[in-house]
């Protein structure tokens, strides 16, 4: 007995395969590669029909799920973990990641608290 998304996957690489041209148009030549849009569809429809709450959880379903793995396509079911993560936003380790959870000092001077916002903010009901 197959399982239910053999017949899917074959529907999706049909439609995809006829929606290519159109991806093609849309994206530039020039620049850093982008993520297969047929990757992300696939993805979508793996997160609407398993129900995966979040991108963070289907990332997570795609790292160690090999029937996610395969719906998606990827080539090798095995690939390195790190070259899978589309969400994943490159941030220094130290210096700028802590930079970026405090005001900066212009901005610190624009939220220093004066008396008037103390007032405003902190009057006897």
């Amino acid at each position: 007995m197959d399982h239910p998304l053999r017949p899917i996957r074959k529907m999706v690489d049909e439609i995809l395969r006829e929606m290519s041209p159109e991806f093609l148009k849309l994206y530039s030549p020039v620049g850093r590669p982008s993520i297969a849009p047929q990757r992300l569809l696939r993805s979508l429809l793996l997160q609407i029909f398993y129900s995966v709450r979040s991108e963070r959880m289907l990332i997570e379903q795609l790292k160690y799920n090999l029937l996610f793995r395969w719906f998606v396509g990827m080539e090798n079911l095995f690939e390195r973990r790190d070259k899978l993560d589309c969400t994943k936003k490159h941030v220094p380790r130290y210096g700028a990641a802590r930079a970026h959870n405090r005001p900066g000092p212009s901005r610190a001077a624009r939220i220093r608290p004066t008396k008037e916002t103390q007032h405003s903010f902190h009057h006897d009901r």
